[in-house]
Formats: structure tokens, C-alpha cells, sequence
């Protein structure tokens, strides 16, 4: 399992409610839709790999996904 956190840049709080989208960059991995919850966790029933995150069609963060990423947009 791998958690994207969404945090606000400007106040640093949770960001709810959001569809965050990860897109595996090796071939056949394919791409995993969640929301986050009250804490501003998406969680994915995913194997880590190279991915790219996006938030509302655009791309927020690309790297190896393991474990836990917080990204603050």
C-alpha cells in the first residue's frame, strides 16, 4: 500500500475531498484513481513503483511512490 497526504502550501492544513490520481511510468502498471479522506490521505492498494501524481489533470509530483509522499500544493 502506498498514501498520497495533500497539504496546503499556504496553511499547511489537509487538503479533503480531492481526486488524486497516480499514473505508473513502467509499462503495464497502468494508473489508480482515490480521494482523499479528513486527513488528506489517498490510499492505494498498489505495489511502490515510478509514478507521476496528479491532482485536477495536472502533474504535482513524479519519483519513486513507496510508503508515504506528502505533497503540498
Amino acid at each position: 500500500m502506498v498514501t498520497v497526504k495533500l497539504c496546503s502550501k499556504a496553511s499547511g492544513k489537509p487538503i479533503r475531498d480531492v481526486k488524486v490520481l497516480v499514473s505508473f511510468t513502467s509499462v503495464g502498471r497502468g494508473w489508480l484513481e482515490e480521494w482523499t479522506d479528513s486527513s488528506g490521505g489517498a490510499d492505494f492498494d498498489t505495489d511502490p513503483g515510478d509514478a507521476v501524481v496528479y491532482v485536477h489533470g495536472s502533474p504535482i509530483w513524479k519519483g519513486h511512490l513507496s510508503g508515504r509522499v506528502v505533497v503540498c500544493v
